[in-house]
């Protein structure tokens, strides 16, 4: 296999594609901006990727080298395992396969606005009708087997996503109740989805305790993008929220609060007072604090940075 050494980064708010710089193996990995791209002001991490002309270098620990920025675009457990079974089906060890080269199999299909190129594909992007119950039985036996044919379907359909559950991206219309995938662009009246599914140690109600929590965090003044449930064919529940990275059909830069401070979230070092005060810095304001209070339970958060404030969100 062929090792990418290459790769420019760009960012997508709505039509224009920005590049914005490049990343380089070469012993190491490097990221440098490009000039065109410092004079638009816009900072995509402010605390370990400062907007500049210098060439940056981030350490090996905790994201591979990689700056948690761009480690944010890359799959975790779900995904991760989807592609490696892929990878190993073709003869490729997943450990000989570089932080770039899982950049380069993202391309344009990660969360957020970043947008990686050159784009490596393993997987031909297919159009499908959506039966709920049928992909949670596909998803259980990717736990249990390795079928190839089953591991392409459900990698089209959100194997780039994050987090540890197995989940999709779809277009949902609210009007019609219909789902739909494999669209770059939504047709009219659809928004974007993710639907998740449990695992294999999950309570056989999590969908519905989950959306509980939804409702909870509401109640509580906590902001969050819409849920609800979906029921498969058989009358089982699957839990689905709108995507927190896109509006309508713009997408939004994404950072995760691991990323944003490099900390490993599977052994992390940050309390409640790291998350407070990086929000602090984030927007000068003192509601940030208030922010971060209202989500202080065992959870992963979302950073998502706009041009005048920082919103956060439950992930």
């Amino acid at each position: 296999m062929e090792k990418v050494k290459k790769i420019i980064v760009s960012i997508k708010f709505s039509g224009e594609e920005i590049d914005l710089g490049e990343l380089i193996e070469d012993g190491g990995i490097y990221f440098k901006y490009y000039v065109d791209f410092l004079d638009r002001g816009l900072d995509i991490s402010p605390f370990k990727l400062p907007l500049n002309n210098q060439l940056h270098k981030a350490e090996q620990n905790p994201f591979d080298g990689l700056f948690g920025v761009f480690n944010d675009s890359l799959p975790d457990g779900w995904g991760r395992l989807l592609l490696d079974r892929k990878l190993f089906s073709e003869g490729i060890l997943p450990a000989q396969v570089s932080p770039l080269d899982r950049l380069a199999y993202v391309g344009n299909k990660g969360m957020g606005a970043l947008i990686y190129r050159p784009e490596k594909k393993l997987f031909e992007a297919k159009k499908n009708t959506l039966e709920l119950d049928a992909i949670a039985n596909e998803m259980e036996e990717v736990y249990e087997g390795t079928s190839v044919e089953i591991i392409e379907e459900l990698y089209n359909l959100g194997g780039s996503s994050g987090g540890a559950r197995p989940k999709i991206f779809v277009g949902y219309d609210k009007s019609t109740e219909q789902l739909t995938h494999g669209e770059n662009q939504l047709p009219k009246n659809f928004e974007y989805w993710m639907i998740k599914f449990p695992s294999t140690t999950d309570l056989p109600d999590i969908a519905q305790i989950e959306y509980a929590y939804h409702k909870m965090a509401l109640a509580a003044g906590i902001e969050m993008t819409d849920c609800r449930l979906f029921a498969g064919a058989s009358g089982k529940k699957y839990f689905g929220t709108k995507r927190f990275d896109r509006d309508g059909i713009n997408r939004k830069h994404m950072h995760s609060a691991c990323g944003l401070l490099h900390d490993n979230f599977r052994r992390s070092t940050m309390d409640y007072g790291h998350l407070m005060d990086g929000a602090f810095q984030m927007e000068k304001d003192i509601a940030a604090y208030e922010k971060v209070l209202r989500i202080a339970q065992p959870l992963m958060f979302i950073v998502i940075i706009e041009t005048t404030t920082v919103r956060i969100f439950p992930f």
